[in-house]
């Protein structure tokens, strides 16, 4: 064997990029008028209602060319946002602190490792005031630099019954792997969690129908006698015109979930006359396609009905 000289590298291999905000287009600018859109939260100075507090849920999920992950609460104030809140802990909601769930490679090597925070907005309300938040990330990369990436933005204002007429509000729960809406490359995986999260949006949940699935005997003489009678109740949820980042949620996040439960706000749905209140933490399913009406070139927002069934379905007789 000839003598000489062996140099050997170490190389740690990743398997993908750092994660960084996605590269906007370099478009004109849009010849389209619409109206703003936010997020509405609301929630009290005071008392425990949970259908006048809201809550939302933020989770990142990152593989290991991100090493730790830390959240800060921003609020718009004179023209640009600014810190208010570091997210260590549970002083505005719950801290799922970095690395609290992991996802694993075949091998057992840490595949994905998740950080998470649920916002209670009354805590924030009270420590911040009304305003339009969102959460900022301070992603330390294995090369100790810093990436960040932002949540959606709500628009906080304190509950009143005025400001929360035609809205509804969405609480879900997933409990699986699903798409990631803000790269269909990736996936989230909710197996174990029962991840909880809500949406308010401008809509209206209800224009109740059924239909029926029945089984009869029939006689000799012609006569039938029922045995069987199964009723289908079906509702729809008629939003008002939103923008496609909200139509992502709902089509992906909302009805992929593994349970769904609707509050109606609106004063004059027929189920909330006279005090009643039917329609609070309803438990629903999908029971439709998603079929948004866009209207091209003329509007980046768009209306969309959703039909529901019951989760729990008690209307079925039997006869024998």
């Amino acid at each position: 064997m000839s003598g000489g000289e062996v140099c050997t590298q170490t190389f740690n291999l990743i398997s993908s990029a750092p994660v960084g905000a996605d590269d906007a287009l370099n478009l004109p600018e849009t010849t389209v008028l619409d109206c703003c859109f936010s997020l509405s939260v609301l929630a009290q100075l005071s008392g425990t209602v949970d259908t006048e507090n809201d809550k939302v849920r933020v989770l990142f999920a990152r593989e290991e060319n991100i090493t730790d992950i830390l959240l800060k609460l921003d609020k718009f104030v004179a023209g640009s946002f600014s810190e208010v809140a570091n997210l260590t802990d549970d002083t505005y909601g719950t801290n799922f602190p970095f690395a609290f769930f992991q996802t694993l490679n075949a091998d057992g090597s840490v595949l994905k490792s998740y950080r998470g925070y649920e916002i209670e907005w009354q805590k924030v309300l009270i420590a911040f005031g009304e305003g339009t938040y969102r959460i900022r990330t301070e992603e330390t990369t294995i090369f100790a630099t810093t990436v960040n990436n932002f949540s959606l933005e709500w628009c906080l204002k304190i509950y009143t019954p005025e400001r929360a007429d035609g809205t509804v509000r969405i609480s879900y729960i997933q409990d699986g792997i699903i798409a990631d809406i803000n790269n269909y490359k990736l996936t989230k995986d909710y197996f174990g969690l029962n991840w909880f999260n809500q949406i308010r949006i401008p809509a209206f949940f209800g224009n109740e129908t059924s239909t029926y699935e029945r089984e009869y005997v029939e006689f000799t003489n012609r006569q039938r006698k029922s045995i069987a009678d199964t009723q289908e109740p079906e509702f729809s949820l008629n939003t008002r015109r939103l923008p496609s980042f909200v139509h992502d949620i709902l089509k992906t996040d909302v009805l992929q979930a593994n349970q769904i439960l609707i509050t109606d706000y609106n004063k004059n749905n027929v189920k909330n006359a006279n005090g009643s209140t039917k329609y609070v933490d309803f438990c629903v399913q999908g029971n439709s396609d998603y079929d948004p009406q866009w209207n091209e070139s003329r509007s980046v927002l768009a209306s969309v009905e959703i039909k529901f069934r019951l989760e729990f379905n008690t209307f079925r007789k039997k006869n024998c």
